[in-house]
C-alpha cells in the first residue's frame, strides 16, 4: 500500500485536525528569503510590510517576510503623475515672502547692489546708478555690513539668551560653546555673531544644537510610493494561510540553521564525489517549519541518487529531500551582479522566470551576438522580454521591415524601423541609402498599402 506523505506533516494545525477559517480575510504577498519565491497568503489580523512570518511554500512551512498587501492584485492599473517637479513629485514649494505692492515696484527697479553701496538700475533699457536710500537699506542684517574700523566685536550670547560684551564671556564664545555644545556651532554663531547688536543677536537666543540626524522627509511621506493599506477581502479554498507570526525563538533557530547549512553542504558534496555522480551541488536549506533539510543541484542528465539519499539520512536523521533545478534558476537562488551592474532580476525583481527567445532581440534591433545578450546564467537576458510588448505595439504603427515604398519612380526597402528616433532607414536597387521620419508615412486603406505623405515627397524633390 502506498503512504500517504503528506499525512502528518509539519504544519501543527494540519495535525490537530481541519481548520476553519473565515470567509474574509487580509491577504499578502510572502517572500521567501531562501528561495525567493513570493506566494500569496491570507491571514486574519493587518500586517505591515517587513513582518517576519511562518508560511507554507511549496517545499514546506519556512519563515517568510510580507512584503504588502496582495488585495490590489487584479484590479486597474492607475499611472502616476507625469509632470515632474523636480527630484520629488511630491516637495512642498517654497513661499517667497509676501511683499506690499510699492516694495514691489521698487524692487523690480532694483538691478544689482554695488560694492560702493549704490544701485546699478536697468529701466526702459537704460542703465543708471542711484545711491541707495537709508529707507530702502535693511535693518535686519540682510546685507552683509562692513565693521567700522577700530570697533570691537561686541558680541556673544550667554546661555540664558542675554548679550553679553566679549570679556564677560573671556573674549573668546567659550561661555556659548559650553553651553550650547560643540566647537562647530560655536565658529558658526560667532561669524553671524560679530559686528552684530544687542537687539540683533537675541534673535539667535532660541537656536539649540542637536547630535541626532535629521528625520529623513521621505520616511512619512508615502506620495512616490503609494502605500496600500490592508483590507479584508473575500476568499477561497485555494488561498493558503499563515501558520503563524514569528516569534524571537524562530528568528533564533532560523540564524542557527543559516550557520548549519554550509556544514550540510560540505559533507553532501563528499558523498557526491564518494558515488561518482555528475551533479552540481548548489544551496542546501533547512526548513523552520519542519524537521526537513534540501539540497538543490543542477545536472545535466537525470541522476540516480537513491543511495546518496540513504546516506544523508543516516548523517542528518532528518528527512532529506533533493530537488534538480535549472540554471536559470540557479541565478534565482544565489543572486548575483548582471551585467548592468545591478542584482539579477530573477532574484531581486521577480521570481517568476519567463521564456526569453531570440526573436525578442530581433524585434528590438539588438546585436545577435550571444555575448552581449545573455546573462551570466548562460541563457539569453531576462530583461529582453521586459519591452517585447511594447515593441511590438508600436512597431504595428509603422511598415514592417523588408516592405517597399515609392520615392518617385524607385522602390526602396525597409532596412529598419527605429522606434526610439522614429526613423525608417531605406535602401534603394542601386545601392543608395535613405532615412526619413515615421511621420512622413501612412497607410492607405483603399490601395492597402503604405505609402509616403506627398508633402514629405515636394519637400524632398525641392532640396
Amino acid at each position: 500500500m502506498k503512504k500517504d506523505r503528506n499525512r502528518g506533516g509539519g504544519n501543527r494545525s494540519d495535525r490537530q485536525g481541519p481548520v476553519e477559517h473565515p470567509e474574509t480575510a487580509y491577504v499578502y504577498l510572502i517572500k521567501n528569503p531562501s528561495s525567493n519565491e513570493i506566494s500569496v497568503c491570507a491571514w486574519d489580523s493587518p500586517l505591515y510590510p517587513g513582518t517576519q512570518v511562518v508560511a507554507p511554500t511549496k517545499y514546506g512551512l519556512d519563515l517568510g517576510m510580507v512584503l504588502g498587501s496582495a488585495s490590489e492584485i487584479g484590479e486597474t492599473y492607475e499611472p502616476g503623475c507625469v509632470q515632474c517637479r523636480g527630484a520629488c513629485l511630491h516637495a512642498q514649494s517654497t513661499q517667497e515672502p509676501s511683499l506690499e505692492p510699492d516694495a514691489q515696484d521698487s524692487l523690480d527697479a532694483i538691478g544689482e547692489l554695488t560694492p560702493d553701496g549704490e544701485v546699478l538700475v536697468e529701466q526702459g533699457g537704460d542703465s543708471f546708478v542711484e545711491p541707495l536710500d537709508a529707507a530702502e537699506t535693511p535693518s535686519d542684517g540682510g546685507f552683509d555690513s562692513p565693521v567700522p574700523a577700530g570697533a570691537e566685536p561686541e558680541a556673544i550670547f550667554a546661555e540664558d539668551g542675554d548679550a553679553t560684551d566679549a570679556a564677560d564671556s573671556g573674549g573668546d564664545g567659550r561661555e556659548l560653546s559650553d553651553s550650547v555644545g560643540g566647537a562647530d556651532f560655536r565658529t558658526e554663531v560667532e561669524a553671524v555673531a560679530v559686528g552684530s547688536s544687542a537687539e540683533e543677536s537675541s534673535k539667535f537666543a532660541d537656536i539649540h544644537w542637536d547630535a541626532e540626524p535629521d528625520e529623513d522627509p521621505c520616511a512619512g511621506c508615502g506620495g512616490c510610493f503609494k502605500r496600500i493599506q490592508p483590507r479584508l477581502v473575500e476568499v477561497d479554498g485555494d488561498v493558503d494561510w499563515i501558520d503563524r507570526l514569528a516569534t524571537p525563538d524562530d528568528l533564533r533557530r532560523y540564524q542557527e540553521n543559516l550557520e548549519k547549512e554550509g556544514e550540510a553542504l560540505r559533507l553532501c558534496r563528499e558523498k557526491v564525489s564518494r558515488h561518482g555522480l555528475d551533479m552540481k551541488l548548489v544551496t542546501a536549506h533547512y526548513l523552520l517549519g519542519e524537521p526537513k533539510l534540501l539540497f538543490f543541484f543542477t545536472a545535466d542528465v537525470r541522476v540516480d541518487f537513491r543511495e546518496l539519499v540513504k546516506d544523508l539520512v543516516s548523517i542528518f536523521r532528518i528527512r532529506i529531500e533533493l530537488r534538480q533545478i535549472g540554471v536559470r534558476d540557479e541565478s534565482r537562488v544565489l543572486g548575483g551582479l548582471a551585467v548592468c551592474g545591478r542584482d539579477f532580476c530573477c532574484h531581486s525583481v521577480t521570481d517568476k522566470l519567463n521564456p526569453v527567445s531570440i526573436k525578442m532581440a530581433k524585434e528590438q534591433n539588438l546585436s545577435l551576438n550571444s555575448m552581449k545578450i545573455s546573462g551570466p546564467c548562460g541563457r539569453l537576458l531576462c530583461c529582453l522580454s521586459y519591452e517585447y510588448d511594447f515593441y511590438v505595439e508600436e512597431k504595428r504603427k509603422y511598415p514592417p521591415e523588408g516592405s517597399r515604398l515609392k520615392i518617385g519612380h524607385d522602390l526602396m526597402k525597409i532596412t529598419e524601423v527605429n522606434i526610439l528616433s522614429r526613423k525608417i532607414s531605406l535602401a534603394g536597387p542601386d545601392g543608395r541609402f535613405l532615412t526619413i521620419p515615421c511621420s512622413a508615412v501612412f497607410f492607405n486603406a483603399e490601395m492597402n498599402r503604405w505609402e509616403i505623405t506627398k508633402a514629405y515627397l515636394d519637400e524632398f524633390f525641392s532640396n
